[in-house]
This record gives structure tokens, C-alpha cells and sequence, in this order.
């Protein structure tokens, strides 16, 4: 491709060079240069890619974009474009070289701190297969067999693009994707042409990164009001969660908006029953009034279900076969995912990792277990990731013991973190006494927690394994060990 046709759509401070070069691929890593590439200096936290352009220019790059040209060597025959923020061009440079593919994608972007990834699926169970859809998140990105594992909920800029143009030469027709708050505060899907964007909640979550929750609300804020507003798509539209109190901070006077909640919205509920099989929901739609029948338990997933038929019915598709479709969804690995055995005892895994989810899950278990034995017990084991928000850690405490009879707080993902340091951290939202009696418990080994949790749970109780859900590693340190609750936990169970 010549240079000319990806450049054409910024607006660059200068071009030294020509413009008929050809360029035969994008890179903004050191670590994947190739002769013929187009090189993105960009400046990030720990690393500044204008160091890296003398060696660029040595491995045979044929342009480089930079938002100081005075680190490119004088030898540099190639093509130099400055620009003001190489970031924020990145993926303008990305979407051209790649053929603009989400220009012919029905897109949906999901947004929220909890329940992307469930809203995605559901999404993806709607459209196909009378709409080939490709999904894109925090468990893999995948397009029929093509699956790839994920390394970010939101990969880079570079990548989305070119995920998406093989996924459209494959034959893909859409496109549900999770989009976090980092993808959004580093631009990385600014190029994609949105046709709908969900906003499922907002709860405490990345405040390491964020600061405060004025600014998470803000980076989510974005994808409404700038790239869903933008899009070059000629019918968008929002759907938001009414029932969050930062719903309107989501809702823009220049889209049309759905609201889904669970009493007021074009999207709400005349009934619903829950049980530890499935939920049942009368569901108000602006096409009309359904009975679904969703075979995953828990009202957050009533929640995710209406954003995802939301979608549905935006897409073209009728409720009758949306209801069909819904009944026969399979569960979202490590989302509240019962690990199936023959013993008595329930256990269930969750991706629960902020104080709100794990408030959603075992309030729930909790309502169900009174329903059919009040007797019973519910166990819970969680902990907390090292290297990131540490205020939320004793909120999650404060969660898991007034929900739970018992408490094993146990390790995340330390990271490089001590995790006898996170798990202090945590307890500083235990109850002395509880700590004291034996209700709040400690083991730093997660394996060792599980097992403790299920040997200590007798027949009707419920085990809840938080935190984690479909991972199947464990950071310790820089290094990833094979770590998978479910199987681990399934393990203990049939012993």
C-alpha cells in the first residue's frame, strides 16, 4: 500500500519525504520491526518509542511517524509525518493500512464494569447464525474455529484493526466487542465505526489507573459521546442501564438512546422468577412483550439479557426468535459457572473482582439459599489482585463476610505484590471478632483455600470461588502458572 492512502485521513504538522513510498506493514514494538514498515513512535508510562527509531531505521522501516523529528537520524532516507500525538493517530493509521473493516461490520461495543463479557456472548448468540458474528474480549477473540488468546479485554489499536480485516475476509458480518476504560483513555478503538453501544454499569474498579471515579465515569463516557457519536454508521444508537446511578453521564442529545432497568426504561420486567437452574423474565420491549426463559442464574444476568436483546432488536431481529435463542445459551465460562460434579455440595466460580460484583453474586445465592434452606451454608473464597486498585480490597471484605457464614481470603493474582501484604489489606475490612471465631479465615495458597472451603462445606451448602472465574493462570511475580478454579475446584469435588 502507498503511504499516500494511509496517510491521507490525519492531518500531520509536517511530512518530510515521500508520500509514494510503499508500505508494507504497521508497528509501533521494537520488538516486530520489518523492512517496509511504517513505524509509530509512540510515548507510553514506561517505554518512549522515539527511542527506538534509530534502530527502526537500521532494520529497514520505510516511514516513521513521530511527534518529535528530531530523534530520527540524519541518515534516514524514508518518509518522515509529525503529528501532535502519535497515540491518538495510531489507530486512524491503523483502520487505513487495514481497509477500514469495521466500515462493513454491524458493531456493538459493550462498556461497563461488570457484565461485558456475558452481554457479548449473548449478543453473539442473538445474531448468529442469520449474522456470522465475531466476539471480541476478555476471554479470547473468536470468529467460527479462529480463536485467539486474550492479552488485553481491549487489544491495541494496531491489532483490532487487524483482527477485524481478517475476521471480515473470513466472512464475518458482525462484530460484538468489549471496550474497556483503558482502550478508551488510550484510544485504541477511536477507527471503529460503531452501530450500538451498551453501557451496562459502573462500579469502583482501575482507580490505580483512573484516579478517581469522575474520570472512570468519563473514560467510559467516551465511547457515547465521541466515538459512538462519530461513527460514519447511518443508524446508531446507545443502550443504557437506567437502574446505574451514572447512566446519564452515558446518554447523548445527538444519539438515540434506549434505557433497559428492571422497573422504568423501553426495556424492563413485568415478572421474573430465580432459581439455581435458570431465570424466567416477562420482558417490555419497544417491538412488544415476551417470555424469556435464560438459562443462566442471577438478576445481573436479567440485566445483561436486556442490553443484549436490545442489540438484537437493533440488528433487525424479532423477539420470537431472540426468546428461542436466549433458552438455549450455554453458561459464560467463569461467569457465577457451576462446576458440575455429582456431589451434593453447589460450587460456583465467578469473575466477581470488585466489591459491587461480588455484592450481585452472593446477594443473590444468598436470597436462593433462604428460599430453600435457610440452614444452609454459603462459602466464600476470594482475594485480591496485586498491582492494582488496593482501596477496593477491604470493600470487598466488608462484602464477603456480611453475605457469607465463612470466608477463606486467599491470593489473586499477587502479581508483584507480597500477597501476605494484600491479604492484610483486605482484612483491614474484617470484623476482629469474625477474624477471631473462625468466620474469616486465611490461606495465602488459593489451591489450598478451595480445598479448605469444599472439605469444609457439608451437603446443601454453597461454595462460591470469586475473583478469578475463566483464568487459568495465576500471576506471581512477571511469570503466569497454570492456575484454573474450575478445574481445581471440580478436582476436590470428585475426590
Amino acid at each position: 500500500m502507498k503511504l499516500f492512502d494511509v496517510i491521507k485521513n490525519i492531518t500531520p504538522l509536517s511530512v518530510k519525504g515521500s508520500q509514494d513510498v510503499e508500505v508494507t506493514g504497521i508497528c509501533h514494538d521494537s520488538r516486530f520491526f520489518k523492512p517496509g514498515d511504517l513505524f509509530i513512535a509512540i510515548r507510553g508510562n514506561q517505554f518512549d518509542g522515539h527511542l527506538f527509531i534509530a534502530e527502526a531505521v537500521t532494520r529497514g522501516v520505510s516511514a516513521v511517524v513521530v511527534e518529535d523529528d528530531r530523534a530520527v537520524p540524519m541518515k534516514f532516507k524514508g518518509t518522515v509525518i509529525k503529528v501532535k500525538s502519535t497515540l491518538a493517530t495510531k489507530d486512524i493509521l491503523a483502520a487505513a493500512f487495514f481497509g477500514f473493516p469495521s466500515d462493513k461490520l454491524f458493531v456493538a461495543g459493550v462498556t461497563g464494569t461488570n457484565g461485558k463479557t456475558t452481554t457479548t456472548y449473548m449478543i453473539e448468540n442473538l445474531l448468529k447464525p442469520d449474522i456470522p458474528t465475531a466476539v471480541m474480549g476478555t476471554i479470547d477473540y473468536h470468529f467460527n474455529e479462529m480463536q485467539i488468546p486474550s492479552t488485553h479485554t481491549t487489544p491495541d489499536a494496531i491489532q483490532i484493526q487487524k483482527i477485524f480485516r481478517d475476521w471480515v475476509d473470513q466472512g464475518a458480518k458482525a462484530v460484538t466487542m468489549e471496550i474497556s476504560s483503558h482502550a478508551l483513555a488510550f484510544h485504541r478503538a477511536d477507527s471503529v465505526q460503531f452501530d450500538v453501544a451498551v453501557f451496562t454499569n459502573l462500579t469502583r474498579d482501575h482507580l490505580d489507573f483512573h484516579k478517581t471515579m469522575e474520570g472512570y465515569e468519563k473514560a467510559k463516557a467516551r465511547l457515547f459521546h465521541e466515538l459512538l457519536r462519530k461513527s460514519s454508521k447511518p443508524s446508531k444508537r446507545a443502550i443504557v442501564n437506567g437502574d446505574d446511578p451514572h447512566h446519564q453521564a452515558m446518554i447523548s442529545d445527538v444519539v438515540p438512546t434506549w434505557i433497559y432497568g428492571i422497573e422504568l426504561g423501553d426495556f424492563r420486567i413485568k415478572n421474573y422468577k430465580l432459581n439455581l437452574d435458570y431465570s424466567e423474565v416477562d420482558m417490555i420491549t419497544p417491538s412488544g412483550d415476551k417470555n424469556f426463559r435464560i438459562p443462566m442464574i442471577g438478576l445481573h444476568n436479567i440485566y445483561n439479557a436486556m442490553a443484549a436483546v436490545g442489540v438484537g432488536l437493533h440488528a433487525g431481529l424479532g423477539l420470537d426468535s431472540m426468546a428461542d435463542k436466549i433458552a438455549s445459551l450455554k453458561s459464560v465460562r467463569g461467569r457465577l459457572e457451576r462446576v458440575e460434579s455429582s456431589s451434593p455440595i453447589r460450587v460456583f466460580v465467578d469473575y466477581a473482582h470488585t466489591d459491587d460484583a461480588l455484592t450481585n453474586v452472593l446477594t443473590f445465592l444468598k436470597n436462593l439459599r433462604d428460599k430453600v434452606n435457610p440452614k444452609n451454608k454459603i462459602i466464600t473464597v476470594f482475594g485480591c489482585g496485586g498491582d492494582r486498585d488496593k482501596g477496593k480490597r477491604p470493600m470487598m471484605m466488608k462484602v464477603a463476610e456480611n453475605l457469607s457464614d465463612t470466608v477463606f481470603v486467599t491470593s489473586d493474582n499477587p502479581r508483584t505484590e507480597v500477597p501476605e501484604t494484600i491479604i492484610d489489606q483486605i482484612l483491614h475490612g474484617a470484623t476482629p471478632t469474625k477474624v477471631a471465631d473462625g468466620v474469616v479465615q486465611v490461606e495465602v495458597d488459593r489451591r489450598k483455600a478451595i480445598a479448605m472451603a469444599i472439605k469444609t462445606a457439608h451437603s446443601g451448602d454453597v461454595v462460591l470461588v470469586a475473583g478469578k472465574g475463566h483464568e487459568d493462570y495465576q500471576i506471581i511475580g512477571t511469570k503466569k502458572y497454570p492456575f484454573d478454579d474450575y478445574k481445581i475446584a471440580k478436582e476436590i469435588l470428585d475426590q
